[in-house]
């Protein structure tokens, strides 16, 4: 892309008129700019060019001025530190979870950056770990699932992911099919044909929530374990779901 040179817009301009000037022209930019398009190309698709921006942002010859400014105005009296947010409203800060596993040195991901894709490395085999002795078992509170959202859990000692869809709760493995990673989790949720999905954060497949299996017909399912609700708590069972690939 060819730079554009700057152009001198005004000059000697007191504090309170440079603000105000600033907030006309962006605010008129924004109106009249296409989506994405830079302020260089914007200048020359412009009618008349720096000469009629110059007459409507110092001499307010359209007459909306301060419509622009009450504009500009709206814009800062709504700003927010999006960091701050996170860390004072708990609803949002849950949003930023990955998981509810407690913090340890096992292994989420070992993965190797190839030439063509990346792949991640099954060199070991992974413990799954036990599961409870009792058929169900209190794994945390529906608060502590963002909605539309995934986060990592424990079933016993086998990691699981518990997503929050609608009104539902659903718990699957966290290990990606096809890898050694604990990640399915962090997976974004959607629907096919109406159907809940899951979308695996490496190989982008379409798991099933209800029942673990991939929309593609593929034979690497997920196991998918039975959840309950009540009392505000998340409770899910030890035996896990049988269904078949086709749908219901």
């Amino acid at each position: 892309m060819k730079p554009r040179h700057a152009d001198l817009f005004a000059s000697d301009l007191d504090e309170a008129t440079l603000i105000r000037s600033i907030d006309r022209l962006l605010m008129f930019y924004i109106r009249t700019a296409d989506r994405l398009q830079r302020t260089s190309t914007w200048m020359d698709n412009l009618e008349g060019g720096v000469a009629y921006l110059r007459q409507v942002v110092l001499e307010d010859s359209l007459g909306i001025g301060e419509e622009l400014e009450q504009e500009m105005a709206r814009i800062v009296d709504s700003y927010q530190c999006e960091w701050q947010t996170t860390l004072t409203i708990r609803s949002v800060w849950r949003c930023s979870a990955p998981s509810l596993i407690a913090t340890s040195p096992t292994r989420l991901c070992s993965a190797a950056i190839c030439a063509v894709s990346r792949q991640p490395l099954l060199t070991e085999t992974l413990p799954e770990g036990e599961l409870p002795s009792r058929p169900w078992q209190a794994v945390c509170d529906l608060d502590a699932i963002p909605a539309q959202a995934g986060i990592g859990a424990r079933l016993g000692e086998r990691q699981i992911a518990l997503f929050r869809f609608g009104e539902r709760v659903y718990a699957l493995d966290n290990r990606e099919p096809g890898s050694a990673a604990n990640v399915l989790s962090r997976g974004l949720l959607g629907d096919v044909g109406g159907e809940p999905v899951v979308i695996s954060p490496l190989y982008k497949q379409r798991i099933r929530l209800r029942d673990g299996w991939p929309c593609d017909g593929s034979e690497q399912a997920v196991r998918a374990w039975p959840v309950k609700v009540e009392n505000g708590k998340v409770w899910v069972g030890n035996q896990q779901l049988l269904a078949r690939a086709e749908a219901s």
